[in-house]
């Protein structure tokens, strides 16, 4: 009976414990939800590592982690993923490239093109 007992507890903090970190989990990933919508409404911010942490209320080190492990990329490459979606959304849009760079972040329409082509494998006039 006591080892059926102990086998039953076993059980039960496995469940109890696993519960509590699916809860953590859902918080962590509303958190660095929060903090993408936040990036997303303000592409054209020169967002930081410690900014986006701030925002989680983690430290820079701990959000590296998490989004690695939620995202399974760095902070700053989601960052540039939100840019590079809403930068083709916008070029199909027919803006200009110029006027695309600075709306998503970028002075400097060369250094946008690069990085464009460097994210989708083609130029910002060829992905129109």
């Amino acid at each position: 009976a006591g080892r059926l007992y102990a086998e039953l507890i076993t059980l039960f903090l496995t469940r109890e414990l696993g519960a509590g970190r699916e809860g953590q989990d859902a918080v962590i990933r509303h958190r660095l939800q929060e903090v993408w919508r936040l990036v997303d409404a303000r592409l054209g911010h020169p967002w930081t590592v410690a900014e986006l942490a701030a925002h989680a209320c983690v430290s820079q080190t701990h959000l590296h982690r998490l989004v690695r492990q939620h995202c399974h990329i760095s902070p700053m490459a989601m960052v540039t993923r939100l840019r590079m979606v809403r930068a083709r959304e916008l070029l199909r849009q027919g803006l200009a490239v110029h006027q695309v760079a600075a709306q998503v972040g970028y002075d400097n329409p060369f250094s946008f093109s690069t990085a464009f082509r460097r994210y989708w494998g083609a130029s910002p006039r060829e992905s129109r």
